[in-house]
């Protein structure tokens, strides 16, 4: 504030009025009107000036006056005047106009008078997230959230507040767009309001998030809630329940077969599960998966002899720990098994992805060729977002070595994959994970480069069928990229003679990259492992 500005505000409210006429500079011009006590004089000021500024030769000044106009309509003191002024304003979405009906608004003292206001002339969430802010009752902000539009500016109105009593957050959680957001209030209410909470979400990963926060006797009451087609988040339910005898109680009034097939699977009791199979558990492909999840091989495969289907057979049998079932079954007599050639302090991994009628079962096996006593030793089925939800499934091992045992495990997993009727098509793919801690130096990364761009062009041509074009996905999912650091070498962005720290090299091949659905994808490095992709 300037001394001249001092100076007009001290000013008797006849002194101001005498000195505005013959004041010019419309800024002062403002502070003038703003200062005068009374509302109609600042009205009756302000029009006398708009029409003194008339003249051609004050064109630049009036339109400084009419730009401070809203400054001196906010200075009034009543806010039915305001009201009245903003019915007066250009009825316009342009910015500019929003942004001065939001600051008339916003100088509103009534609460109640400022959220009518913005509820008849603010659309812009944006506008309505700051004249919210100016909002003197807590509680009526969080009663009119719902006013803003887009949940971000929800977030930050909410930033300030302390949100304390279950009303509270379930009015937030009911006023937000998106499921996750909801979630974040939700998870602090009582049990009993997370419960009746399920009816405000509609997105069932949420869903499950709610029910995973209720005890575990409520836990299965509410499996209901996710629909069908989300049988994954079910099954996280199910499994997050470790007593038995609410699992127990639960399929005392269950109707939903997947699920009964689930929490039977899950149950200990192996007696119980023999004595309910026959009466809970109506499609013998879920009777099968039943059967998987028995402890003894010899009592898997005298309950199998009670199934009809092969297929169904053959996944009983896949779930067995005795290798020598297992081989009996998956190991092909007369074949040759041989051995990779890997250095034994290589590691690797592998995705298989198959489609086919068994993929649905495949998935709710989750695990077969599990080591005794070795939790952590097994190939896991899973489902894969690039196949079909229905058909598609991916099977993933544990980290193998080029052992004999390793060798005939990758074997038995394609013929189990086989005898089940599943098939590689052109939509399937498979990955290589190479352990990222046998290369130890840079110079090993250059040997690994130089290598992979000799013979990428053979890799896509053994990936493919002889004389066939290469699959769409391949440029989707396994795109060439030695072209990529041909080309970084040249420019310099990549230098192998130089010495350089294996943790400042890394980082560049990775920045070269740039992304993971490559041939050879070096950004796994960080988790240990480097990755071949097969389209």
């Amino acid at each position: 504030m300037d001394e001249i500005e001092k100076d007009i505000i001290q000013l008797t409210d006849e002194e101001k009025k005498k000195r505005l006429e013959y004041e010019t500079n419309p800024y002062y011009i403002k502070i003038l009107i703003m200062h005068l006590e009374k509302d109609e004089d600042k009205v009756s000021m302000q029009d006398k000036l708009i029409e003194k500024y008339k003249e051609e030769r004050y064109k630049e000044a009036r339109y400084k006056i009419e730009r401070y106009k809203i400054d001196i309509w906010c200075s009034l003191q009543s806010d039915d005047l305001k009201l009245e002024l903003l019915e007066t304003m250009e009825n316009s979405d342009d910015l500019g106009t929003l942004f001065n009906k939001a600051k008339l608004i916003k100088a509103i003292q009534d609460d109640d008078k400022k959220i009518l206001a913005m509820k008849q002339h603010i659309r812009n969430s944006t506008f309505r997230l700051e004249i919210m802010q100016t909002l003197q009752s807590n509680q009526k902000k969080i009663h009119n959230l719902f006013l803003i539009t887009d949940d971000f500016d929800k977030k930050t109105l909410l930033e300030e507040l302390k949100i304390e009593t279950d009303e509270q957050r379930w009015e937030v959680a009911k006023a937000f767009k998106a499921d996750n957001n909801k979630f974040i209030y939700i998870r602090e209410m009582n049990e009993e309001n997370r419960e009746k909470s399920l009816e405000l979400v509609t997105d069932n990963a949420v869903k499950k998030d709610i029910i995973l926060t209720l005890s575990q006797e409520k836990r299965l009451e509410h499996i209901e809630a996710i629909s069908a087609n989300s049988f994954q988040y079910k099954e996280e339910i199910v499994d997050s329940v470790e007593n038995d005898e609410i699992k127990k109680k639960y399929l005392e009034k269950a109707e939903d077969q997947e699920v009964i097939t689930k929490v039977l699977m899950c149950i200990e009791d192996d007696t119980y599960k023999l004595e309910q199979i026959e009466e809970l558990v109506e499609e013998e492909s879920n009777r099968a998966l039943v059967i998987t999840s028995l402890k003894d091989d010899e009592t898997k495969l005298r309950e199998l002899n009670k199934l009809l289907d092969k297929d169904n057979q053959t996944i009983v049998k896949m779930s067995c720990q005795d290798t020598k079932v297992l081989r009996k079954n998956f190991l092909k007599r007369k074949r040759r098994y041989k051995q990779m050639g890997l250095d034994k302090e290589i590691t690797i991994g592998i995705e298989i992805e198959t489609e086919g009628e068994r993929a649905e079962i495949l998935r709710k096996l989750k695990y077969f060729l599990k080591a005794p006593g070795k939790p952590s030793r097994r190939w896991e089925t899973k489902g894969e977002m690039s196949l079909s939800n229905k058909d598609g499934v991916e099977v993933v091992s544990p980290v193998l070595t080029d052992t004999k045992e390793d060798v005939e495990e990758i074997y038995m997993t394609c013929e189990m994959l086989k005898q089940v009727g599943q098939e590689a098509n052109e939509k399937c793919g498979a990955h290589v994970h190479i352990g990222a801690e046998y290369l130890k130096s840079k110079q090993a990364y250059v040997n690994l480069l130089e290598m992979w761009g000799n013979t990428e062009r053979i890799m896509y041509i053994i990936s493919n069928e002889p004389e066939s074009i290469p699959r769409g996905v391949t440029s989707t999912h396994a795109e060439p990229i030695s072209y990529k650091f041909n080309r970084a070498i040249e420019e310099g962005k990549i230098e192998l003679r130089e010495e350089e720290d294996l943790e400042a090299f890394i980082p560049e091949l990775q920045m070269v990259q740039d992304n993971r659905e490559r041939g050879l994808n070096l950004l796994n490095i960080n988790h240990e492992k480097i990755q071949l992709n097969f389209e």
